[in-house]
């Protein structure tokens, strides 16, 4: 299973995958909207993704489950 990513990529994917969305993200990791889209594009791009169901299950598959990998509050 591929799953290609860089730390930011990481943790933007473990967010998104607890169920977070966007914007939630933005606010967590104290980026922008836009900045945590254009991750998201690039997550999904690079490793043949096609929605964030896809997502949180390759990434569960790989790393476990997220919401024990993030540090949101």
């Amino acid at each position: 299973m591929k799953l290609d990513l860089t730390p930011t990529e990481f943790e933007v994917s473990a967010h998104l995958s607890s169920g977070y969305e966007a914007k939630e993200v933005a606010r967590v990791m104290n980026k922008s909207y836009y900045t945590i889209t254009t991750h998201k594009k690039s997550i999904f791009a690079k490793n043949d993704i096609k929605n964030v169901s896809e997502l949180t299950m390759m990434f569960v598959l790989k790393y476990g489950d997220p919401r024990l990998l993030t540090k949101a509050s």
